[in-house]
């Protein structure tokens, strides 16, 4: 019979992930997504992609979306996702992504 299985990544150990329980850093994840108007074809998978991210990330990262099309736009500023109601807000910033304007990346990356 084999040994005790570890969690598998993501789990709660004693009220911590399993990542902070093995000592593993929080992570900053900073989103920067193309919202220009050629993006409109793959907008729903784009967003796809965003939730996921948002799906696997721990109680202890931290995440700041800004988009970008002919201006940048913070679309949510640095947020902990230690609780269901900050990540609902991102989720809720991610759906309400809309492609439009042209693609101007400097910008954004000076915010």
């Amino acid at each position: 019979e084999a040994g005790p299985q570890p969690p598998p990544q993501g789990a709660h150990v004693g009220g911590k992930s399993s990542n902070a329980a093995r000592g593993m850093q929080s992570r900053d994840l900073l989103l920067l997504v193309d919202l220009s108007g050629s993006m409109c074809d793959v907008l729903p998978e784009l967003k796809e992609c965003l939730l996921d991210i948002l799906a696997r990330s721990e109680e202890a990262d931290r995440l700041c979306l800004i988009g970008f099309s002919s201006e940048p736009s913070l679309l949510c500023d640095w947020t902990m996702l230690d609780s269901q109601d900050s990540r609902s807000m991102v989720r809720k910033r991610i759906q309400d992504m809309v492609a439009h304007g042209g693609t101007c990346l400097l910008p954004a990356l000076e915010l």
